[in-house]
């Protein structure tokens, strides 16, 4: 596809759009049909407004739309139910509004946050912190005035560590004045309710827009350029903690801004919880659906609930970068260089203090 330009690009686009479309109704609206027909008066209750309501959203949250479709979907779902006056339709097409109010892309902005919600949410850090016996070690100084480009390494199986561990009284403690913005995954902003608390708390999709809205209004991102493939390397009974160098896109975008770059690393963020292993599967979902399905992460007594292990967050030192509005491969890699020696280093200098003396870090370039 990439051979025709544009062209191939709006082809491709369109044949994931037909495969998830495809795969949605197979998956959501034929066997809701089924039911429907086996049970009949039973689900009286259910018309084919719900079940046409419910398609389209779990459409959107689970797969990508280039063109939009679940959009239209939606708007004539809205006219069919306000034209048909039933309750339920009535219902569907109300929650169908409130999903299509998110096409304004407050994902990527700080439109949404609420602070009196993060304020909340505090005893729930301190909670967790106790938790995990969590301690951070402020080896790097940073300047509440200066902004950042904060990573976090490894990803392990949710990197929820990254959220609540720069958020906690430890923190504010160690970095008075420093806020860090988590950036996640998208599929964290295509779940309904949870992306409303995500975005209640301050987080951002990690989008290239929105890392760059951020650094634009002078805030700090905080981000995991291992992604959901480093996700599927994780496990809590390895000896080796691998990191993925192959990501250089952020390396790219501090060059591009002249933002320093924060290495921080998580010792026991891979200990703490692992997932099923089906590689093939996950990896074909990984790249067709950009969600690395099937998850099922299991942790303590194998249920969804994270082991009690102690965790270290180490906080490196600012890494300065030169800005270069237009960066070539060699200035990436330089800095690449650059950066993965001083998270080695870091993770060297401390891995016996934390407890993982016979821990040794791999840091994959290629794949």
């Amino acid at each position: 596809w990439e051979s025709l330009g544009a062209a191939g690009a709006a082809l491709a686009d369109l044949r994931l759009e037909i495969l998830s479309v495809g795969i949605t109704f197979v998956m959501f609206l034929i066997p809701a049909l089924v039911i429907l027909a086996v049970l009949g008066p039973a689900l009286s209750w259910c018309s084919l407004g719900s079940l046409y309501s419910c398609t389209v959203l779990c459409y959107h949250t689970l797969f990508w739309s280039p063109l939009n479709v679940s959009r239209w979907l939606g708007y004539c779902l809205v006219v069919y139910g306000l034209c048909n006056g039933d309750p339920d339709c009535l219902l569907w097409s109300g929650a169908t509004l409130w999903y299509l109010s998110y096409y304004n892309n407050d994902h990527l902005t700080t439109k949404r946050q609420w602070p009196v919600v993060g304020d909340r949410f505090l005893a729930t850090w301190e909670l967790m912190a106790r938790y995990f016996s969590f301690r951070i070690i402020p080896h790097g100084k940073l300047d509440p005035k200066q902004t950042y480009l904060a990573c976090f390494h490894p990803h392990g199986v949710y990197a929820f560590t990254c959220f609540w561990g720069t958020h906690c009284n430890q923190w504010r403690q160690h970095y008075p004045g420093v806020t860090l913005w988590p950036h996640g995954a998208t599929i964290l902003f295509r779940t309904p309710f949870l992306r409303d608390l995500l975005m209640w708390l301050g987080a951002k999709d990690v989008s290239r827009a929105s890392l760059e809205y951020s650094l634009g209004h002078g805030l700090s991102p905080l981000l995991v350029p291992g992604g959901q493939l480093e996700m599927l390397l994780s496990s809590s009974e390895s000896k080796v903690e691998v990191v993925l160098g192959c990501h250089r896109g952020f390396l790219k975008l501090a060059l591009q801004n002249g933002t320093p770059l924060v290495p921080l690393f998580s010792f026991g963020e891979t200990r703490i919880m692992d997932n099923v292993r089906l590689r093939f599967l996950q990896d074909w979902f990984r790249k067709k659906m950009r969600f690395a399905y099937p998850y099922f992460p299991y942790g303590r007594f194998y249920l969804p609930f994270p082991r009690r292990m102690p965790m270290t967050l180490v906080v490196g030192d600012p890494i300065p970068v030169k800005k270069t509005p237009q960066p070539t491969p060699e200035d990436v890699n330089a800095l690449h260089k650059t950066y993965f020696d001083a998270l080695q280093a870091l993770f060297d200098k401390y891995k016996g203090e934390c407890g993982y003396g016979d821990v040794t870090l791999c840091i994959l370039n290629e794949l």
